[in-house]
């Protein structure tokens, strides 16, 4: 019975210490997945998904860490994990932003489909390096 406590103990402490990197998976899927298509009332609108994908990622971030958010401590205010968060959604501000101001360009279908996959890659690759270059407090969590 103790070997299943420690295994389960173990993946708990690994989720923890991925949480903003999984959350930042599931974002770049589903930048990944919003394509914009060739008639003209969706490709104005695309700068709308990317604001609703945003807003599920603040969401399932504000999910994973609601015990860090009830009950803050010192070491939170500036950890790796809210800075990952940040660095993704400024860069999610600036892609609504530059999305909303192109959408009635004639190019706006092509680029947008650029920019949101370079979007996704860009967030994947830093908060994979976040999650390797910079140790995590996480570690210190005891059952």
């Amino acid at each position: 019975m103790k070997t299943i406590t420690n295994i389960g103990n173990k993946i708990y402490r690994r989720f923890l210490n991925n949480r903003s990197t999984i959350s930042a998976l599931v974002y770049g899927i589903l930048l990944f997945s919003i394509v914009p298509e060739q008639s003209l009332s969706t490709s104005k609108l695309v700068y709308l998904e990317v604001y609703n994908a945003t807003l599920f990622y603040i969401i399932v971030n504000m999910l994973f860490y609601t015990s860090d958010i009830l009950y803050p401590k010192k070491e939170h205010v500036f950890s790796r994990d809210l800075i990952e968060i940040l660095v993704n959604v400024l860069i999610s501000a600036i892609l609504i932003i530059y999305l909303y101001a192109i959408r009635n360009n004639a190019t706006a279908i092509k680029t947008s489909a650029i920019l949101l996959k370079i979007n996704a890659l860009l967030m994947l690759l830093i908060s994979v390096y976040i999650s390797i270059k910079t140790p995590s407090n996480q570690n210190k969590i005891t059952s």
